[in-house]
């Protein structure tokens, strides 16, 4: 099962971050039944009371829902958005094909390990060298004489925006 900084989750789902950026989330939950390496979210004004109780690493929240919890908010215009992203991160489901998708694009000099993943429409820079177990995912571009280490995730960042 993967885990990921409340930080990196901040960044990923475009979030501002309160509270400690360290602190590692290991899954998702409800707000009822939430550990204390899990992440969470508030939505839904019925489960305010839950604020207060819940045992959750950090809550997804909007700007109203800043009261009742000590722990750490990640503050967005769209919680149920956000909390989909960060489901996406913690899909085991899925897991990366090994080796370079037939669109991306790979300059001259680049080194990927036989054991990482290059998704779809990634672009390498000229001597680029992606390390082992390292995942490179679609639509991401890593510049001119980037090296990424073992074991290492990168991805697109995407934001959306309800009308």
């Amino acid at each position: 099962m993967p885990s990921y900084s409340i930080e990196f989750i901040a960044k990923h789902i475009g979030a501002e971050l309160i509270g400690n950026c360290e602190k590692i989330v290991e899954g998702l939950n409800t707000i009822q039944d939430a550990t204390s390496r899990d992440i969470t979210f508030l939505a839904n004004a019925s489960y305010r009371r839950f604020l207060s109780t819940t045992n959750a690493v950090a809550i997804i929240v909007d700007k109203m829902d800043l009261s009742d919890y000590s722990g750490n908010f990640l503050v967005v215009d769209n919680p149920y958005l956000a909390y989909a992203l960060v489901s996406e991160l913690f899909n085991s489901g899925s897991k990366p094909k090994l080796g370079i998708h037939e669109t991306a694009v790979i300059s001259a000099g680049v080194k990927v390990s036989k054991t990482a993943s290059i998704g779809a429409n990634v672009v390498l820079g000229k001597n680029v060298i992606i390390g082992e177990k390292s995942i490179i995912g679609p639509n991401s571009s890593i510049g001119d004489g980037s090296i990424i280490g073992d074991n290492c995730k990168i991805f697109q960042m995407y934001r959306f925006t309800m009308e």
